[in-house]
């Protein structure tokens, strides 16, 4: 297996790349540099996925690499230059089509996720009138799943998905209320 990138949140601000986001996707890029090619075979995403400006129930996505060389014709819109050879580019993304062991892998990293951060977020909370910040959290997964999962696919995954959740917050809920009673 081979790292191709690395991700990050802005949970309240646009998805769009700071200058410390560049330095480290240019960074990354050069450890992984293949010097007889020169490829850099290496992406950064950003996921905003409560950004009070964005009223849309799905999380903001970026997915972008920097340029590099003195042939580069022009930026990404919006982009910020390095230096004089150096520039974001954003990228397109196409979601391949699903397979049972990508359903799993994910599962793998929810349970592992709410094991490493297990009291970050009360779900319960509000995200606008009406939702709650799992109801987002659920409308954004449901939004970015590949196309191809339908039906039983689409709805045992998002409820797994929210079951799993749900129960690791509750279970740290009773955790937090046993310890308070001592």
């Amino acid at each position: 297996m081979v790292c191709v990138g690395w991700y990050h949140s802005h949970p309240r601000f646009p998805a769009v790349p700071s200058m410390i986001d560049l330095r480290n996707q240019l960074n990354y890029q050069r450890l992984v540099r293949d010097e007889a090619s020169g490829l850099e075979p290496f992406v950064a995403g950003i996921v905003s996925p409560y950004n009070p400006k964005n009223r849309d129930t799905k999380s903001e996505f970026t997915w972008f690499y920097v340029q590099t060389g003195s042939g580069v014709a022009a930026a990404a819109p919006g982009a910020a230059q390095l230096t004089d050879d150096c520039y974001s580019m954003s990228l397109d993304v196409e979601q391949c089509s699903g397979s049972s062991s990508i359903i799993s892998n994910c599962m793998q990293k929810v349970k592992m996720l709410t094991s490493w951060y297990p009291k970050k977020v009360d779900w319960t909370g509000l995200w606008s009138e009406g939702m709650t910040l799992m109801d987002k959290m659920m409308h954004s997964v449901e939004h970015h799943l590949p196309q191809s999962w339908q039906g039983a696919i689409r709805t045992t995954f998002l409820g797994a998905v929210k079951t799993f959740i749900q129960a690791s917050a509750d279970q740290n809920l009773a955790k937090t209320q046993l310890s308070q009673l001592n």
